[in-house]
């Protein structure tokens, strides 16, 4: 029989991995994104995801749901992220509340705004996958992730493969604006 102290190593182990695998992806997403020319703020609705910063604030609203999925407490999202939501993820989908949303239009404008916004809810969601105990990583979701993740390992492991499609995601959007390969 293997011991408890074997079992909590090797769940360790996994969520280490999984959460270096994470910031590995992300780091590479950072990299492609660098010289893509983001314009100001627009509402979702009016951006189509061939657009990076339909991409920006898609990750963005996704970093919260996955950090409240993992028990932890995301940061409040501007009004026009919460708002957006159906366009980003489909009617029904993984919806983002905030019991507070920032509604300030200024927040919402600048580009270098929304990538720090981004790269704060990835901190969060990265801080809050690290804090779970081996008894945590294997609890069930704390939200809608539960359809499709059957614990929070696997949240992590969702947004590491999340992350990684946009970054794809990103490489087409490069493409199409002519840009030079980043690799």
């Amino acid at each position: 029989m293997v011991s408890e102290q074997v079992c909590r190593a090797g769940v360790r182990l996994a969520q280490g991995r999984t959460l270096a695998h994470l910031q590995a992806v992300h780091a590479t997403l950072l990299f492609l994104l660098e010289d893509v020319h983001l314009r100001t703020w627009r509402p979702t609705a009016h951006t189509t995801p061939e657009s990076p910063e339909w991409v920006v604030t898609h990750l963005t609203a996704y970093y919260a749901f996955v950090t409240a999925n993992l028990g932890g407490k995301p940061p409040a999202l501007p009004g026009e992220y919460v708002r957006a939501h159906d366009s980003m993820f489909g009617p029904g989908g993984a919806a983002v509340r905030t019991p507070r949303p920032s509604t300030s239009p200024r927040t919402e404008r600048s580009p270098a705004i929304m990538l720090r916004r981004m790269r704060r809810g990835f901190a969060t969601m990265l801080r809050a996958g690290e804090n779970l105990t081996p008894s945590q990583v294997l609890l069930p979701p704390a939200g809608a992730m539960a359809e499709y993740a059957p614990d929070r390992l696997a949240c992590l492991e969702r947004a590491a493969w999340h992350e990684g499609w946009h970054t794809a995601h990103l490489a087409a959007i490069r493409r199409a604006r002519g840009l030079p390969p980043a690799f």
